[in-house]
């Protein structure tokens, strides 16, 4: 609750535009550097919130853009480099090369295809097995000197020891995915980086898998090497071996896909994805519960008509036969025609069939997409900041293997030391990083400054402020007494001109009543005017 207004104190913009631009000073030093001159951890903490309206802060994105250009975006490519290299020689020595060996080519050809196949699995093996397995092994190697560390160094006996090394090995798991010595402070702010590293650690044991499979090692006490032709290379051991390549090539897919960070829009796409499969996971929960009903139930037919199954789409002989026959149905694979076909063989059975397509297609399916729409609606209004919270999360990770030489180059090429302007000529204060913005951005009626007149020595004592309260009740006064002003000048102009009307009237009135009775009813005219003057004063 308080972290907005902490973060808009944090920025200062200008009421006087440029050319359609605004001046904005963020004052982030301290929530980048710490006393000691090293990296804050603030926008770890922000990020640890996981609400998208914080990390979409104006102060935040800032943070989060510096940290990016000056710092991650570099590290950032020359890591995912290595991905995308390791899926080029994977797909290569798996899928390519492989299939360029045909019955026509020369046996030359076909031996440095052979060298070309070999070179590419050792690359695989070796570097990419090999980064995997010592960035994993360094993690577990953290844990073990860290968490076992402080589990013994802190228990006195062996039963206390049992119950502390019980409570922590829960933790095991999560330990190895991001360890440190205080894991309250080296938390991930977002899954999305744990899950990337459990990925890795998948691929890193199915390339394991591959290696006591790879068909080359199978025929390495052949006369001619490298070759994948063999007896010791069975159809067993190659068809092992392409079930865990294909599923590598696949988790080599999955693991660029943090290169969308780039683009906040194809990020923000899709965590929309990512957050949407829960609904999926629950349709398919309902889903296997009717084909397991569905699937156990149909074979009895079959068996009461003496193994003579109807003739409709799929085939429902048995339990196995039978789910996959239905979950064919439900996705719609089979035509209606086929299905129809029950319709002259057994009316029970395409009753029961015309039961389970109603409750899996039109039941479940249509639950389905009210629940995507219903889940797509929540996490539209914020996606743009889950993309940005998405990014915090790789730069919080990022910062965390930087150099420290590279953080002070970093650091001291923002200059925050120097003393930034407010306006042209306006000296300000330091520790800030100043941008431009669009004047239709945010709307800046006053300066936000308040400045008060005297010295500026530290001895002085702070200038008394008024209170929003006082300085309201000011306005409304001097806003009253123009009113009044206004008002008796209206009343003035006003009794000046009955004034001048009623003393022409008078005048012929009292000439007439001259010549008729005297000078007595001439004055009483004179003091209803002097009387209407006063009134009107």
């Amino acid at each position: 609750m308080l972290l907005p207004t902490l973060l808009d104190g944090l920025i200062w913009r200008s009421h006087r535009p440029e050319g359609g631009m605004r001046r904005v000073n963020f004052f982030v030093y301290h929530m980048l550097v710490t006393e000691s001159g090293e990296y804050a951890d603030a926008l770890k903490w922000l990020a640890a919130t996981g609400d998208p309206g914080i990390i979409a802060h104006p102060v935040a994105n800032m943070m989060s853009d510096t940290l990016w250009n000056g710092v991650v975006y570099r590290q950032f490519v020359v890591y995912k480099m290595w991905n995308i290299l390791s899926l080029a020689v994977f797909m290569l020595s798996q899928g390519i090369l492989p299939r360029m060996i045909t019955v026509d080519i020369t046996p030359e050809t076909k031996r440095n295809y052979l060298i070309a196949i070999a070179c590419g699995r050792l690359f695989t093996y070796s570097l990419g097995m090999g980064r995997l397995a010592g960035f994993h092994l360094s993690r577990i190697w953290t844990w073990c000197r860290s968490t076992l560390k402080r589990i013994f160094e802190q228990i006195d006996t062996y039963m206390e020891a049992m119950v502390l090394f019980k409570k922590e090995i829960g933790n095991v798991w999560r330990s190895l995915v991001s360890p440190d010595e205080d894991a309250s402070k080296k938390a991930n702010a977002n899954e999305s980086s744990n899950m990337y590293n459990i990925i890795s650690f998948v691929l890193m044991v199915i390339l394991v898998v591959m290696l006591t499979h790879e068909p080359i090692l199978w025929c390495i006490n052949e006369a001619e090497i490298p070759t994948d032709d063999c007896p010791g290379a069975t159809d067993g051991i190659k068809y092992r071996y392409s079930i865990m390549a294909c599923l590598s090539l696949i988790i080599h897919w999955i693991m660029i896909v943090d290169l969308a960070v780039f683009s906040t829009e194809i990020s923000a796409f899709l965590l929309v994805c990512g957050h949407v499969v829960d609904e999926v996971k629950t349709f398919m929960a309902g889903l296997t519960f009717l084909l397991l009903m569905f699937g156990s139930a149909f074979p009895i037919f079959c068996s009461t008509a003496a193994g003579n199954c109807p003739p409709v789409a799929g085939n429902f002989s048995n339990m196995p036969h039978a789910i996959l026959s239905l979950f064919a149905i439900t996705l719609g694979w089979f035509e209606a025609d086929y299905v129809m076909n029950v319709r002259e063989t057994d009316q029970m059975f395409l009753a029961v069939l015309f039961l389970f397509v109603g409750l899996s297609v039109i039941l479940l399916l249509n639950l389905l997409i009210a629940q995507l729409n219903r889940s797509y609606e929540y996490i539209y209004q914020d996606m743009i900041g889950f993309a940005k919270l998405n990014r915090a999360s790789l730069i919080v990770e990022a910062m965390v293997s930087c150099s420290k030489a590279k953080w002070e180059r970093f650091r001291d090429s923002l200059h925050f030391e120097r003393k930034l302007e407010f306006d042209p000529g306006d000296l300000g204060l330091a520790g800030a990083i100043q941008s431009y913005e669009p004047q239709a951005v945010c709307s800046v009626l006053e300066e936000t400054i308040k400045r008060f007149g005297g010295s500026t020595s530290v001895d002085m004592p702070w200038p008394q402020e008024k209170s929003n309260t006082e300085d309201q009740e000011e306005r409304f006064d001097r806003l009253e007494l123009l009113l009044q002003k206004a008002l008796s000048r209206m009343s003035t102009q006003k009794g000046k001109a009955r004034d001048k009307g009623g003393s022409a009237g008078q005048m012929g009135s009292g000439s007439g009543t001259l010549q008729s009775s005297g000078s007595g009813s001439f004055e009483m005219p004179r003091q209803a005017s002097g009387m209407s003057r006063q009134a009107s004063i």
